[in-house]
């Protein structure tokens, strides 16, 4: 099984309590393959932008080295995009951490302007992926993903964040989620609340029909994930998949490491 990566390649850098932590490398769809590469062995690509300085350089090399092709990374940005992440406030009943996008200590936010991800036909055709991962729903992603679509890979869409849809309108929004082709969308908590109270809906269900997939999730942290699809009467089926965890160590990744699993 070929499985695509479609990214930004940024460095995250955490902070807890004052002190940092650590680097690590960022974006969904490449933490996706990392997992799918790492654990289950299967083939995986790397599609997108990243640096062209050292440390830009030095990831890709790391990422090459645990197993994916990086042929088709474009050396886009002069410095690695670092997104300083500090922790600013803990759910206890979720066990999920919130955090900011600024930098601890001067408070500047060092996460530059995306670049569109170029759409190349030619990379795109030499390999026939099976499954095709995205972490965004810009419109230069939104047209990669139909393009695969249509010569049918599976398309996967982790909606971590909501900050690209809070510049729509209501309108632009309702326009956006209903011309996505992916076949599998996830979601967690936080995103599904914040798009439904835009759009002025109360039900997951009706969420499910605005985004136009096959299968939803709904992740809720250690309470477990919702599942949601369509029967061929039309019917919405929802089921709960719930897991016991007494004692959660470190939430980065966690969804991202589910979504492989997911896949």
């Amino acid at each position: 099984m070929k499985i695509l990566g479609v990214a930004d390649f940024t460095i995250d850098a955490i902070y807890r309590n004052s002190e940092f932590i650590k680097f690590d490398g960022g974006q969904t769809a490449f933490n996706v393959l990392y997992n799918l590469n790492h654990y289950y062995g299967y083939k995986t690509f790397a599609y997108g932008n990243m640096s062209a300085d050292n440390i830009g350089i030095e990831c890709a090399k790391l990422f090459e080295k645990q197993g994916t092709n990086i042929e088709c990374l474009n050396k886009k940005y002069k410095h690695a995009r670092i997104l300083h992440n500090k922790v600013i406030s803990f759910n206890e009943k979720t066990q999920n951490e919130y955090y900011s996008t600024s930098c601890f200590e001067c408070g500047k936010n060092y996460f530059s302007k995306t670049k569109p991800i170029s759409f190349n036909k030619k990379i795109l055709q030499k390999n026939h992926f099976d499954i095709a991962v995205f972490d965004k729903p810009n419109k230069d992603r939104v047209k990669i993903a139909n393009y695969l679509n249509s010569n049918g890979t599976i398309c996967f869409l982790d909606l971590g964040y909501y900050s690209y849809f809070k510049h729509l309108s209501n309108k632009k929004l309702l326009q956006t989620l209903n011309n996505f082709t992916f076949a599998f969308i996830q979601l967690n908590e936080r995103v599904s609340e914040y798009l439904k109270e835009r759009l002025g809906i109360t039900s997951d269900n009706d969420l499910f029909s605005l985004l136009n997939c096959k299968f939803m999730s709904i992740t809720h942290g250690k309470e477990g994930t919702e599942i949601f699809w369509c029967e061929k009467d039309g019917h919405i089926i929802s089921q709960n998949i719930s897991y016991k965890i007494e004692n959660v160590v470190d939430s980065i990744g966690a969804g991202d490491a589910f979504l492989a699993g997911t896949i």
